[in-house]
């Protein structure tokens, strides 16, 4: 797997910036971060030791569950990253988390679960950039995406952010804070 981060000096600034904090002290959302900086590193031994840590903490955060799922699929073990997004979920109902059980049942082929993942993760917030994209694909593929026009058309009228200024049906332009345009 190649490195999110390719740039040889920031990787090491980051990691020495790292290996300054006090693990002792991070709560189990913060551990779930730095653990996230590890994966983009490829170093997924330190992520899963921060992970193991985090996991032991009182206040678990949803994300640790979120983030050793991802290095499940990494790992290509789908049933375990199955496992650890639903107890993700149990914690905190997150659109990300439902389209990737979405992609997991996709890719054992359990048409009925996908559809009803990415369903519950566009119910969830069907405006959250990437997942709009994403959701707006399967919503085509399983032929649905009729019945959520008209629920997406009265959500849209109360928007402000400028970001959503345009949503069409079958195409969804969406202006990232960045100035960059993506369409589904």
């Amino acid at each position: 797997m190649a490195s999110a981060i390719k740039d040889k000096t920031k990787r090491g600034n980051i990691t020495r910036n790292i290996k300054k904090l006090d693990i002792s002290k991070l709560d189990s959302e913060n551990l779930s971060t730095i653990a996230l900086i590890y994966i983009l590193l490829t170093e997924i031994d330190k992520a899963k030791e921060l992970l193991n840590l985090a996991l032991e903490r009182d206040d678990v955060s949803a994300y640790v569950y979120f983030r050793l799922a991802v290095i499940s699929l990494l790992e290509g073990d789908l049933e375990k990253s199955k496992e650890q997004i639903l107890k993700g979920l149990e914690i905190e109902n997150r659109a990300e988390a439902w389209y990737n059980l979405g992609y997991i049942y996709d890719s054992i082929e359990d048409e009925e679960k996908a559809k009803d993942a990415y369903l519950k993760g566009w119910d969830v917030n069907p405006f959250r950039y990437p997942i709009a994209q994403k959701a707006m694909r399967m919503l085509k593929k399983y032929e649905l995406l009729d019945e959520y026009e008209s629920s997406l058309e009265d959500e849209l009228k109360d928007i402000k952010d400028d970001r959503f200024r345009e949503v069409k049906f079958g195409k969804v332009g969406l202006n990232s804070r960045y100035g960059k345009k993506m369409e589904v």
